[in-house]
Formats: C-alpha cells, structure tokens, sequence
C-alpha cells in the first residue's frame, strides 16, 4: 500500500509531523539534498516516517533557512568556516524529536544523512540504527568463526531475502537499488531486463543526467521527486522489518 505523503513546508505542518511521530519508538530518516555530505551540499528534504513507512513527512527545509552566528573582526577563515548555524525556529521541534533519546533513528547508509545534519544544525544524533551496518553485523554473525571469503561480505546483498522477494515480488520489486546495492530483481521470478530497463522512475534519472542533485533544490519541488523520496523511506522499511524479524538481530539491537 501506497505511504500517506504530506510534504511540510510551513511551521504547522512541522508540528502535525512531529506530533505525529513523537509516540513512535523509531522513525526512518532519509535526506535529500545537492552533493550530500558534501563541502558546499545544501540540503533540502529530510524525509521522516513510522517503522512501516504508513505516513511519510517530507520536511521542505529550504522553507527554514538558518541564519549564520556572527563572528568578530579578527575571526580566522577556519573560525568562519565553523560559524555556528542559527535553525530557523519553526525547525525546533523537528531538532528537538530528533534530539530524543529514545526514539532510535533507523537509516540505510547514513554516514553522509547524520553528517548533513551535523553541519546543517549541529544535530549530532544518538540512538541510530544504521542497516546498511547491520547486514554487515548480520553477515559477520552468520560466517562466524570462520573469516568469511570475500564475496559473502561484499557480494550478493539481500539474496536472502529470496524466499519473501518470490512470495511477493511486487512489494519488493523496486529494492534493487539501494545506494548502489546491485540489482536484486535478478532474483525475482520475473523476466530479465536489459540495460535499457530500469524500475526507477526515468523522469527522475533523466533530471539527475541533466542537473545531478541540483534538481532537489528546485521548487516548487516536482511531483516525480516527492514520490522518490517517499518511496526511499518504504523500501528502508521493509529492509527494517526483515532485520527486526530476526531473532539474534532483536537480541542484539542495543549494541547495533
């Protein structure tokens, strides 16, 4: 089923976004932006939602732009570089949910989203559950205690989720992409596709061919885009859901 997508670009809808998310004990996070993790990234949506991805919020925080704490006459080029961002203040409550200790953070790959942030709003994040370290954490688990041959840490990611992609193929059929994962679709009882063929939407990748990540700083941010950055969110959450059916990963998932 399609995420409730409510893109939220005035101080209001931050508020019914936070409201609705404060209960949950994590949210799946996600950002957009030009060159992210960058030097010189501008970041443009943070994409938020439940465990199931049943509500997504997309925070527009081009909307919020922060102010620069100033710096004294004799400030060095280094003391400017680290000037202390001011978020916009219609921001805090955002800053704030993400601030909480209790609410773990969960992200696919969030090296680059967690140091947006910290650069953007001086937002060091606690409580985070990176995927993309628990399939490593996962891997290593299962090769113990023998060092596993290079292939199984590297290659073939997600195959075993063979048995849930061919119960349902649809729900999963556009996971074979993940920050360059590879293509899983290769293990769906469905056709092969040749190179030409992608799942993802070609009004997109023909904007990133033209512009590269420039194209998320357009506003009014087009529809194909919306629906891009929602759709990460739902594929984080079914990657979310089948670690935490696993029995030594809820074990373990303090220490992840």
């Amino acid at each position: 089923m399609a995420p409730t997508v409510t893109f939220c670009s005035t101080a209001a809808s931050i508020e019914v976004a936070v409201s609705s998310l404060s209960s949950q004990s994590a949210i799946l996070v996600d950002c957009e932006a030009q060159d992210l993790g960058m030097p010189g990234g501008v970041l443009s949506i943070i994409s938020l939602s439940d465990p199931v991805a049943e509500h997504v919020f997309l925070i527009d925080v081009l909307a919020f732009p922060s102010s620069q704490s100033a710096a004294g006459s004799g400030a060095s080029c280094i003391d400017l570089a680290l000037s202390t961002p001011i978020p916009n203040a219609a921001l805090a409550p955002l800053l704030d949910l993400l601030s909480l200790s209790h609410i773990t953070k969960v992200f696919w790959g969030g090296r680059a989203d967690a140091l947006e942030l910290l650069l953007a709003y001086r937002l060091a994040l606690v409580n985070v559950l990176d995927l993309q370290l628990v399939d490593v954490a996962v891997r290593a688990h299962s090769c113990a205690p023998a060092r596993p041959a290079p292939h199984l840490l590297t290659g073939g990611y997600f195959k075993f989720m063979r048995p849930e992609l061919r119960r349902n193929p649809g729900m999963y059929a556009d996971i074979y992409m993940l920050n360059g994962l590879g293509r899983i679709v290769d293990l769906l009882p469905l056709p092969k596709r040749n190179d030409s063929q992608t799942l993802k939407d070609p009004a997109v990748i023909a904007m990133h061919k033209a512009n590269g990540t420039t194209s998320w700083l357009a506003r009014p941010l087009p529809a194909s885009l919306r629906t891009y950055a929602a759709h990460d969110l739902t594929l984080i959450a079914l990657v979310y859901a089948h670690f935490t059916r696993q029995p030594w990963v809820r074990t373990h998932m303090s220490t992840l």
